[in-house]
């Protein structure tokens, strides 16, 4: 019966059908509601069949209030879809680390049959997180074409109407894009006006990505003032606690609460006015290069001009947009801004963007000049961009270069080879050339997905190791987790997930069982062995609270090399795990900067390691921790590393926060 109305009001709204004109206005309206009525019906029943022809009514229907209607029903289906594209990449990155554990439990039943219970139940757990996700992937199956259809439909109804009448619709769209007071609202009228806009539409989304990423800068300006009064009531706190002054403490610790719900909700105004900006950026891009080729060429120098008046997350919101713009006249004024840039953070930038763009034009510019540039930053992009070309002809660049580089940059050179070649020889030049000699005349670049195993296959120790992440850099920072949790047992026994309510499991001395502290403390004391005389390290522990071996980088000797190990052993843990706040003092010591040029850090590398997951700070919200970071290390490009022990360890964070700032994740 469905399907039959749906043919019958599709004949209704057929070309063939008298023009608009010729059919009393009373009619028109009764015609359309029916349209879409069946519409809204087969949105949310309807199969796919179904779902495209009463869309395709809609869209026929000549009438400017179905763009309405396209909006609103796209708005529910694009929230649906971002939830459940959230839910299923948590549930791929809890399946991972499951996967890690039953590989150690099966180890371990080799040697012990107790241990097959435990093996049972990880791989039971497994069997419903893999459950969950079937049902994500199931549900963004059906979304997902329909949200095409959507934006096809919404698309085809614009062509159709006058320029003016489009202009209006377009206009209208930006306007609930940028000023609805709904969230779910403005992100999928971003999305639409990203699918089926035009020229105008592609201006307003980069002008309002640009305005959102300078509004969230603002809003990250007020976050330290809040900040500093989170801490000065925090230590009036701890001063009142020795005293034990129950009345004053109350009325300080009201104080302190109300502090941190202020820095918290500010801190999350942050990360979503980020958010929005990156989603205009994206949506922008995906109207420009639906454009026709002179309507690019003018836009991309509009963009450019922008960038050059712009500052902070606004300037690079525009270069956003140019990089995921994937049409040549783009990348053509890409490349005339990286061949006249001065500043070395915006060389960088640029080479980043072009290299995302996938434009290999720009490869025998950075072998012959940015590989060799006078800024570590701009030689370290060059690197980590020819990787990601797959460029053949750096490989013997790159080589040569190993040998005039030291510190950090002989890692990302060795990596960036290790990435090309699937081979690994430690940044050992010589080894490196003997055996492109042997094999450079026939071989062929793998892809890109190789690069995994490759590096998987590079853990042997060069310079500093911890945790088998290894680099030659001698600026390098310490953040250890020293919650209470770590003094649990590295091997898991009855309890492997950390699950709340289940006893945890402690070490057995006796049979040589260790806690997740000592691993730690183990393997920093080895990783402080790597760094030679006249090196600069520093060591930051948290749980609730964030604490420093030193106030500022010290530079490594005898005598700081035995004070650091003292310390080290002497490490001990406490409740709470405040993730925010030990990224937050990383990056204060590290000397991490707002802005838009370069900033040579005080640290280079950063080790971060936690059993767990961010349980008290200003934020314990992934996206937000990310956001965060993503801002502060925006100009100083320090590479992150993350350790991850235990079951309960955040897999989502940790793997995301090495990979966005060009590190490792290693989980035990």
């Amino acid at each position: 019966m469905f399907s039959l109305l749906l043919a019958l009001l599709l004949a209704l709204a057929a070309p063939l059908a008298p023009s608009p004109s010729a059919i009393p206005s009373r009619t028109l309206d009764a015609k359309f509601d029916e349209l879409k009525a069946a519409f809204e019906r087969a949105g949310l029943e309807g199969t796919q069949d179904e779902r495209k022809s009463a869309a395709e009514a809609l869209a026929t229907s000549l009438n400017v209030g179905a763009l309405a209607v396209f909006s609103a029903e796209h708005t529910r289906v694009t929230d649906i879809v971002d939830d459940h594209d959230a839910k299923a990449f948590r549930a791929r990155g809890l399946i991972e680390r499951k996967l890690i554990l039953i590989e150690q439990w099966k180890l371990r039943a080799t040697r012990d049959d107790s241990a097959e219970g435990a093996l049972e139940r990880e791989q039971k757990a497994l069997e419903e997180q893999q459950k969950d996700l079937t049902r994500f992937e199931k549900r963004l199956a059906l979304e997902r074409p329909w949200q095409l259809t959507l934006r096809e439909s919404a698309s085809r109804l614009l062509g159709s109407l006058t320029p003016d009448k489009r202009k209006k619709l377009e206009t209208d769209l930006l306007v609930d894009a940028s000023e609805n007071p709904s969230a779910a609202v403005r992100r999928a009228s971003i999305d639409l006006l990203g699918a089926v806009g035009g020229l105008d539409s592609a201006n307003g989304l980069a002008r309002l990505a640009q305005s959102q990423g300078e509004a969230c800068d603002k809003i990250e300006d007020r976050l330290p003032k809040l900040m500093a009064e989170v801490h000065k009531l925090e230590a009036r706190l701890a001063k009142e606690a020795d005293k034990a002054s129950d009345s004053f403490s109350r009325a300080t610790f009201d104080q302190y609460d109300t502090a941190k719900k202020d820095a918290a909700e500010m801190r999350t105004r942050a990360h979503e006015t980020a958010r929005q900006a990156q989603r205009a950026a994206s949506a922008a891009a995906g109207a420009i290069v639906r454009l026709e080729s002179k309507q690019v060429e003018d836009i991309g120098a509009t963009l450019v001009r922008s960038w050059k008046k712009g500052k902070g997350r606004g300037r690079r919101m525009v270069l956003s947009v140019l990089s995921q713009a994937r049409v040549e006249p783009i990348r053509v004024v890409m490349r005339a801004q990286l061949a006249a840039e001065s500043e070395p953070l915006a060389r960088a930038e640029w080479i980043d963007g072009l290299a995302a763009q996938g434009d290999n034009a720009i490869v025998p510019e950075l072998l012959s000049k940015h590989l060799s540039d006078a800024a570590w930053v701009v030689r370290s992009r060059a690197a980590i961009a020819l990787a990601t070309l797959r460029s053949k002809d750096a490989i013997p660049v790159l080589i040569a270069r190993l040998s005039q580089e030291q510190g950090r940059l002989r890692t990302d050179v060795d990596r960036s080879l290790t990435s090309l070649t699937g081979q690994s020889f430690r940044a050992n030049a010589e080894l490196w050339q003997r055996w492109w000699q042997a094999n450079g005349a026939s071989f062929q670049v793998p892809p890109i997905s190789a690069e995994k195993t490759a590096l998987e296959e590079a853990k042997e120790s060069v310079g500093v190791s911890f945790f088998g992440i290894s680099t030659e850099s001698q600026r390098i920072l310490f953040v250890v987790d020293c919650s209470l949790s770590m003094n649990f047992s590295m091997t898991p026994k009855n309890n492997p997930g950390d699950e709340p309510g289940k006893p945890f499991d402690t070490p057995d001395e006796a049979k040589g069982e260790y806690s997740r502290l000592t691993a730690a403390k183990r393997d920093l004391e080895k990783a402080l062995g790597g760094i030679r005389d006249g090196g600069e390290f520093n060591i930051i522990g948290y749980a609730a609270d964030v604490w420093s071996w030193d106030d500022t980088p010290a530079v490594m000797s005898a005598a700081t090399r035995k004070e650091a190990l003292t310390y080290v052993s002497a490490l001990s843990g406490a409740a709470g795990t405040n993730i925010y706040s030990a990224l937050e003092r990383a990056f204060d010591m590290s000397g991490a900067k707002a802005g838009s040029a370069w900033v040579k850090p005080n640290f280079d590398t950063m080790f971060f390691l936690t059993d767990g997951r961010a349980t008290v700070g200003l934020s314990t919200d992934t996206e937000e921790i990310l956001s965060y970071v993503r801002e502060r290390n925006a100009n100083c490009g320090i590479v992150i590393h993350t350790i991850g022990l235990s079951g309960a360890q955040d897999a989502d964070l940790l793997s995301r926060l090495a990979t966005m700032n060009g590190g490792q994740y290693v989980a035990r």
